[in-house]
């Protein structure tokens, strides 16, 4: 026989079966779903630009000038040329080296080139100039711009002489210099055509009086008796 207390409280076995069914059903509905978890997928590798190679000195270019010119002095570029790639030639450790008889030889230079760039250069205006004045006078114009500047010259140097300076003739060096130019050519051809131009008035030689034929016979003027 079973105990009265413990009756009421006996659970068969398949009311506890049922029971764990119950509770495992509810704990279920109660628990939200689980959610599969989102898992970063590896993004694809983005190009990066390459790094831009560093840039190397152009061997043909210029080099940077080691001084500046006055902006009103005008020099012939060989010349600059020239004296830049001495001062280089002399340069140490960035710093110039220069002794002073090396300067004075660098100064000689740069006068001896600048005299001869001066003299070609007035042969070739020379030579210009010759060009257009037969171009603008006539053969006949030209001799007479040689025959005023002749006239001028052989005056001055007879003044010259007089004074006692016998080398002191300018403008004998000055038609030197402009013989040919077309300006001068000009004022040398107006002289020489005014030269030109100049007559002598031949004066009218005296003639002896006419004598009478008692003169010429006697020698003296008839009286009238």
């Amino acid at each position: 026989m079973s105990d009265p207390a413990t009756a009421g409280n006996t659970s068969t076995p398949a009311a506890a079966a049922s029971t764990a069914a119950s509770s495992a059903s509810s704990d279920t509905a109660a628990s939200p779903a689980a959610t599969p978890s989102t898992v970063a997928q590896p993004s694809a590798a983005q190009p990066t630009a390459a790094a831009a190679p560093a840039a190397t000195p152009d061997p043909k270019a210029a080099p940077a000038p080691l001084f500046t010119l006055p902006e009103d002095l005008k020099v012939d570029p060989a010349s600059v040329s020239k004296f830049d790639g001495v001062l280089r030639a002399k340069m140490v450790d960035g710093k110039l080296n220069l002794t002073a008889q090396e300067v004075v030889d660098l100064y000689a230079e740069q006068a001896r080139d600048a005299n001869t760039r001066w003299q070609a250069a007035m042969v070739a205006q020379d030579k210009a100039w010759e060009q257009q004045s037969r171009t603008r006078f006539t053969p006949a114009q030209l001799a007479a711009a040689e025959t005023g500047i002749g006239f001028l010259t052989s005056r001055q140097l007879a003044n010259a002489e007089k004074a006692g300076v016998k080398d002191s003739v300018p403008f004998r060096d000055l038609a030197k210099q402009f013989r040919n130019n077309p300006d001068f050519v000009e004022v040398m051809r107006i002289v020489g055509e005014s030269l030109a131009e100049d007559t002598f008035e031949k004066g009218a030689v005296p003639q002896p009086a006419k004598k009478s034929i008692a003169e010429r016979l006697y020698g003296t003027a008839a009286k009238p008796s």
